[in-house]
């Protein structure tokens, strides 16, 4: 499974740089993945002064999710000033609303999930925490980063029972969750769907955009 999953990353890229001819937003896509590991390494290579446990590599696929992991980010930036704060997008459009975000050291989209990319990026951004918004399940990001043993969260996740986790056929797919350390559901039925495929390091902690909106509102 590992094998189709990893070709369906290739031919994902090589359809963006097709149908770039005749579409913006596909043509955007894939431009914005050449030389994107070049960038990435160019604009880390200073960071070795970075204390060890500080460094937070947020993952999100659009703005949607960043308003999730917003109040996550604020409230590290709070308690440790000093923290190394890196944010990726999957879509342009998240990426572009977002690239000049203050409280983030670097901002970043997010390198196709193949072996060699995710080798090369999580030598770059050497992250000791990583965490994830909502449905972002990257097999060999996830795989890497539990090899390495460096702790991976979903936050704000919901799980339905359409879902391929919750199939007899979903192997591969609930693999991916067992690589992440903590899994942070929005409700008590997502939570209970996940035990019953034996997965039982999950919290029920509601929706942080959510959270977010209640505390800018009662700071009006």
């Amino acid at each position: 499974m590992a094998i189709i999953y990893n070709g369906l990353m290739s031919l994902y890229l090589f359809a963006s740089k097709i149908s770039g001819s005749f579409s913006p937003k596909a043509q955007k896509f894939y431009k914005s993945r050449r030389n994107l590991l070049k960038q990435i390494k160019e604009e880390t290579k200073d960071t070795a002064s970075v204390s060890k446990g500080n460094r937070y590599w947020f993952h999100c696929a659009s703005a949607g999710e960043f308003e999730q992991a917003r109040p996550l980010i604020e409230s590290i930036k709070e308690n440790t000033p000093s923290a190394f704060i890196v944010v990726t997008f999957f879509s342009p459009s998240g990426y572009e609303l977002r690239k000049d975000y203050s409280l983030a050291n670097h901002v970043f989209y997010l390198p196709m999930d193949n072996s060699s990319n995710v080798r090369q990026f999580l030598d770059c951004i050497r992250p000791d925490h990583a965490i994830f918004i909502k449905y972002e399940f990257w097999y060999n990001y996830l795989k890497n980063l539990n090899k390495r043993g460096i702790p991976v969260y979903l936050v704000s996740a919901n799980f339905m029972k359409t879902q391929p986790f919750f199939k007899w056929w979903g192997f591969f797919f609930r693999r991916m969750l067992r690589y992440f350390t903590h899994i942070f559901v929005q409700d008590v039925g997502s939570e209970e769907l996940l035990a019953e495929i034996g997965i039982s390091n999950v919290s029920v902690a509601g929706d942080t955009r959510f959270d977010r909106v209640s505390k800018v509102a009662q700071s009006k």
